[in-house]
């Protein structure tokens, strides 16, 4: 090819390339398609559930406290000299309350009174030490000055043998005294095994009653159930202590379900202020068996 021609054939060259680019003029574009935009909905947010509030427990009510009060008197008992004090001649009767005037303050005060009756009602003749029978003038002043129990198992109740101490209860009855730690019949014993339940200022009270023994006096065989007596050698040693009978005695004072139970034991040394090692064996085989 000669060099005068290039200019026209790259002049040729350029219209081709701009003739294939340029679109004809009657060339119509087909139309373009709109294209609608996805619109995704926005989630529904679901609501919040409202928290449920925990109960408010309501709160244990504090128990009300029980408050009573409980005399507790020592030896009741009537020496000649006394005896002969009570004695009104006007009257013929026995009275004691001129004594007894200076506890009452502190018997009437008390919610419930109880006490050791360490003698017997075995009726006339009336004696004192060393075995005693008392006018049944001091239970109507007892009574009279507010006690409400009475224990009778001490080394006193059968001064009158068997029969003074069946009189001493049918005394307390008739004057409206209740009484534990002796009995008139098997079947008397029987009922609660001898305990008396009483209400002291709203607090349900379980009480027993036991002697260490009788003086040397025997209990006869067939009235073994009349006394409370917590040895088994109550007539020698005076040391071995009847373990079974307690604990079938407490048995039967938890069962009944009181708030307390209390054991009014006659016990001990008379002019020792300090316990023995036996005393202590015994209370401490008490309270294991559920004594307050």
């Amino acid at each position: 090819m000669k060099k005068k021609h290039l200019p026209v054939l790259l002049l040729l060259s350029v219209l081709l390339i701009m003739s294939a680019c340029s679109a004809p003029l009657n060339y119509v574009p087909e139309p373009t398609a709109a294209i609608t935009p996805v619109i995704t909905p926005e989630a529904t947010p679901e609501p919040t559930p409202e928290p449920t509030p925990e109960p408010t427990p309501e709160p244990t009510p504090e128990p009300t406290p029980i408050v009573a009060t409980l005399a507790v008197c020592g030896d009741v008992m009537s020496h000649g000299p006394q005896t002969q004090d009570a004695y009104d001649p006007e009257t013929g009767n026995y009275d004691y309350t001129e004594c007894l005037k200076y506890i009452k303050d502190w018997v009437t005060a008390a919610d419930f009174a109880v006490a050791n009756l360490e003698t017997t009602l075995g009726g006339e003749p009336y004696t004192s030490y060393p075995m005693f029978s008392t006018p049944d003038g001091l239970a109507y002043s007892l009574k009279e000055v507010g006690f409400d129990l009475l224990s009778t198992a001490n080394n006193h109740c059968m001064d009158t043998w068997f029969k003074g101490l069946c009189r001493t209860l049918d005394v307390l009855d008739e004057v409206g005294l209740q009484h534990v730690g002796t009995y008139r019949t098997q079947e008397e014993f029987d009922k609660n095994n001898g305990i008396v339940v009483a209400d002291v200022g709203g607090i349900s009270v379980a009480f027993l009653s036991y002697t260490y023994g009788t003086n040397g006096l025997p209990v006869a065989e067939e009235n073994s159930f009349s006394v409370n007596i917590f040895n088994t050698d109550y007539m020698t040693t005076i040391s071995t202590l009847d373990e079974e009978r307690i604990k079938r005695d407490m048995e039967a004072a938890r069962a009944l379900d009181t708030d307390l139970i209390a054991v009014m034991i006659h016990w001990g040394l008379e002019y020792h202020t300090q316990q023995s090692w036996y005393q202590d064996r015994v209370a401490d085989f008490l309270i294991e068996n559920g004594a307050d």
